[in-house]
């Protein structure tokens, strides 16, 4: 073997190790991509409007008094709501207890904004609406959820401004699991409008894992509003 052909061989015999590494750095960039893209494929996201609380259809779709506890049986997260436009939750299979939450629509209060704006008329009782329903807590308030969710945004608000000074700001916190006492992440929510119904998108708790949300008014006594809160699950978990 002539000079020229032993330093090819040398060379090549060099390369094998760095195209070796490089191939082993590209397996693990399109595995890790693969990952990603099931993952993405594998989540699912539904919003909860409230609105199908006055879907026209459900025994629980009535006007009997201005503001009512959350009915036990409004579970978004088991049966989508499909009667408003948009459709109201996700067949996630997940139950949703209340705790004191309370609820109210623009046809039970026409003070009530929602922010999902999807009100329309009753066709059946007039004066009343279908849709346009919030949560509110005039207390602290803790919603609990049988499995982890991720809760990429939500929307708040307070019915009113503020009737007189706030000492402590009203608080939304999340928490790992239902008997947790410390949260994952809590956001304070002053409101400083002079008017109730000025809607703020919150997305601080996106990619937290939660099965438990507590919202307080704390000082801020005029009710803290809550509308179309997207919830995120993963079929992997």
């Amino acid at each position: 073997m002539n000079i020229f052909a032993l330093m090819a061989v040398a060379l090549a015999a060099n390369a094998l190790p760095a195209n070796s590494e490089r191939l082993h750095n590209a397996r693990s960039v399109l595995s890790e991509d693969g990952k990603n893209r099931a993952d993405k494929l594998s989540a699912r996201t539904a919003l909860i409007t409230f609105s199908g609380l006055w879907n026209g259809v459900d025994p629980y779709t009535n006007y009997a008094a201005l503001h009512r506890p959350m009915p036990s049986t409004y579970q978004p997260l088991m049966d989508v709501e499909p009667f408003t436009k948009p459709a109201d939750g996700g067949n996630f299979g997940i139950r949703i207890g209340w705790g004191t939450a309370q609820c109210s629509n623009h046809g039970l209060n026409h003070s009530v904004l929602d922010h999902t704006r999807d009100a329309t008329p009753d066709g059946k009782i007039s004066g009343h609406e279908l849709g346009g329903g919030v949560m509110f807590a005039l207390e602290s308030c803790s919603i609990t959820l049988s499995k982890p969710v991720e809760i990429p945004s939500l929307y708040w608000t307070f019915y009113e401004a503020p009737t007189g000074p706030v000492l402590n700001n009203g608080t939304i916190s999340v928490f790992q699991n239902v008997s947790d006492t410390t949260p994952l992440k809590s956001v304070e929510v002053p409101y400083h409008d002079t008017k109730g119904f000025v809607w703020r998108k919150l997305t601080a708790f996106a990619g937290l894992k939660v099965t438990k949300i507590v919202f307080n008014p704390r000082g801020q006594n005029t009710g803290l509003n809550i509308d179309d809160i997207a919830v995120r699950i993963s079929d992997n978990n």
